[in-house]
């Protein structure tokens, strides 16, 4: 086989579907809702943000967590020891399981804020769908989440409980805030096209070709 030198390597993002584009209301009513989509894994901190949003509740925020995806066995144990440690507070946790993808984009226009306290990720196509509903998010700060929101999102430490509740708070307290940060995030979700990932994909492995056969 013919051994290829000096190998070019470029990255090319994923693509989303655009959702619903209506405008989107950022003041709230009675209930603040929240949502976080993720499989539920050791190092998707779902008890983390529980905690967080227990916090808040204590402060006297009606604060709502909405949870969806599957999971292993021993993160979800500990997702839900977490619900069943604050049940004292009300039922303020919903969790839905893994849901199918049409229901998960109704979800996105169904709330307010979008959290996403991942510590691990390759892209994070959840976080781009959030983005492109307009939601207000606050997110993990660890790599590529940064990369992806850019300067759209209030970041904090997916491991600790009051970074994430500290985070959340601005938001919920700054209705301005969470106007910007929602328009800014669906204007660079749209960056993101299937059309360009198809178009860049096939111009590199054209580009190889040429140069190397």
């Amino acid at each position: 086989p013919k051994i290829l030198k000096n190998i070019e390597v470029r990255r090319i993002p994923h693509g989303i579907l655009q959702i619903n584009q209506q405008p989107r209301e950022y003041r709230f009513k009675d209930t603040i809702r929240l949502l976080y989509v993720s499989t539920v894994k050791q190092y998707k901190h779902q008890w983390h943000l529980i905690e967080a949003v227990a916090r808040l509740r204590q402060q006297g925020l009606p604060l709502e967590l909405h949870l969806t995806g599957s999971g292993d066995r021993h993160a979800l144990k500990r997702m839900r020891e977490a619900i069943q440690k604050h049940e004292c507070l009300g039922k303020f946790v919903q969790y839905h399981g893994g849901l199918p993808h049409t229901a998960i984009l109704k979800w996105y226009e169904d709330v307010d804020l979008f959290a996403f306290p991942s510590s691990c990720e390759t892209f994070g196509i959840s976080l781009l769908e959030a983005m492109a509903a307009g939601l207000p998010i606050v997110c993990s700060d660890r790599g590529p989440m940064p990369e992806v929101l850019r300067d759209a999102g209030i970041y904090f430490n997916p491991e600790h409980p009051d970074s994430i509740a500290a985070s959340l708070n601005l938001l919920i307290q700054d209705e301005s805030l969470r106007q910007i940060l929602g328009i800014k995030a669906r204007s660079i979700s749209k960056a993101y096209s299937w059309e360009r990932c198809a178009h860049e994909t096939f111009s590199f492995l054209s580009s190889v070709y040429k140069r190397h056969f």
